[in-house]
């Protein structure tokens, strides 16, 4: 398995709820193997096996509505 490391930039995380639900979501991704959530450069950093889009995550996170 090649395992690959991308970078994803996040819509501005504005609390630590929001960051503890995409660390959530992504822990949840059997494909992934590390991640660090980093919340003032509202970033997601991901190691895994296959990477994916940013839309499997819609829907997972905070809303604003």
């Amino acid at each position: 398995m090649k395992m690959a490391t991308k970078t994803y930039q996040l819509e501005t995380l504005t609390c630590s709820s929001c960051m503890a639900k995409i660390e959530g979501a992504l822990k949840r991704i059997k494909s992934v193997q590390e991640l660090e959530v980093l919340f003032n450069a509202s970033r997601a950093k991901v190691t895994c096996v296959n990477p994916f889009t940013v839309g499997i995550l819609k829907g997972r996170c905070c809303r604003n509505n």
